[in-house]
């Protein structure tokens, strides 16, 4: 489309949880936002190398910090935004830290953390741009409809460099706009 001079080079998602969503070429979805635009560099993935994980097959960008109680106030890791992925995938040791503060505490299974369906989730957002965006805690928690289990909305995600992803249960909380031609991505909390 911004080939033939249909769109400009961007585009746009608003999950709407439960219920699927939208996605905008050439502009915003039709969603409300609570506050600004937080802005941050679109950047190539420096993972793994020789593995699929590397180049700019994918929209990558390094956050501020990751917000929950005990967080350190900066991080560096690079984060992958994708809508194909539904959880979370952080660093070994901060999935480890934000699953030991849901009540009852979330247990690893099989590589997977397991969390009861009525737990009370503890804070946890990112910080993009300067701005903080804090997912719900709804959204801290997911049920696999097929097996009835919950489980937790921050997985593992290996050590660095990772790759890390933000994926649906943070894409539930923000409009997200990919702006290809500026190289940047600009985040907004999602209202409902």
């Amino acid at each position: 489309m911004w080939k033939q001079g249909l769109s400009a080079p961007v585009f746009s998602l608003a999950l709407q949880r439960n219920t699927g969503g939208y996605i905008a070429f050439g502009g915003l979805p039709p969603a409300g936002t609570v506050g600004s635009f937080a802005t941050t560099a679109l950047q190539e993935f420096n993972g793994l190398a020789g593995s699929a994980f590397t180049g700019q097959s994918f929209y990558t960008i390094t956050p501020d910090a990751l917000i929950f109680p005990g967080a350190a106030t900066r991080q560096t890791n690079q984060f992958i935004i994708d809508s194909g992925t539904t959880l979370n995938h952080l660093p070994t040791n901060t999935a480890r830290a934000i699953n030991s503060l849901f009540s009852p505490r979330a247990t690893q299974n099989e590589g997977v953390w397991i969390v009861a369906c009525n737990a009370r989730a503890p804070q946890f957002g990112v910080r993009i741009g300067g701005q903080a965006f804090l997912i719900n805690p709804v959204d801290m928690i997911f049920k696999d409809e097929a097996t009835g289990l919950c489980v937790s909305a921050i997985q593992d995600g290996g050590a660095a460099p990772g790759p890390f992803v933000l994926g649906d249960q943070f894409l539930n909380n923000v409009v997200a706009v990919f702006d290809v031609g500026a190289a940047q991505m600009r985040f907004a909390t999602h209202s409902y």
